[in-house]
């Protein structure tokens, strides 16, 4: 019987594994479909058993499988594969839907204009990004310390004053030094 690429390919892996038990050779493939995958584990293992040139450990090791494969030790190896395959997506899309969340965040954040602060305790909602994600909540309070603002204006505005009478006085002295000499 002749292999295909592919067959050898699973028997070289079956060999080579540290276990090469039914639920590691479904991660090795990565397929969709339960047939095409017990099928191919069946081939190689059949292939591994009729091999004249196999370790005789190797070969006690893949006689146990097959003994347990027929007892139905590995029966529930496709639904545990099924569950973390299906888990490892659901983390995939969720890394994908934040990164894509960020970004917009991000792009969001950078053209918005800052026009001045918003009402106390009043909800900033962004209807387009809730529109693209409307499993995150975007709703912010935002307070706003008006007392804080205007003393932090007044100061600024006293911190000017000063400088430019520091300016004036050292530019009238620059004058009068100018006009004694």
């Amino acid at each position: 019987m002749a292999l295909t690429e592919k067959d050898e390919s699973n028997v070289r892996w079956l060999l080579n594994s540290f276990n090469p038990e039914p639920l590691e050779f479904y991660r090795y493939m990565n397929r969709k479909t339960k047939h095409i995958v017990t099928s191919a584990y069946h081939c190689a293992l059949s292939v591994i058993l009729s091999a004249k040139n196999v370790n005789e450990e190797k070969i006690k090791v893949f006689k146990n499988i097959q003994q347990k494969w027929k007892d139905g030790d590995f029966k529930n190896d496709w639904n545990k594969y099924i569950a973390e395959r299906s888990a490892s997506e659901s983390v995939k899309a969720s890394h994908s839907v934040q990164r894509s969340y960020n970004c917009e965040v991000a792009s969001y954040s950078l053209k918005r204009q800052h026009s001045g602060p918003s009402t106390p305790n009043k909800p900033a909602t962004k209807p387009k990004l809730k529109q693209l994600y409307p499993q995150v909540s975007f709703t912010k309070r935002v307070k706003i310390a008006r007392e804080e603002l205007q003393n932090k204006k007044s100061e600024s505005e006293d911190l000017v004053k000063r400088q430019d009478n520091h300016n004036n006085q050292n530019l009238e002295e620059s004058e009068s030094k100018a006009q004694l000499s």
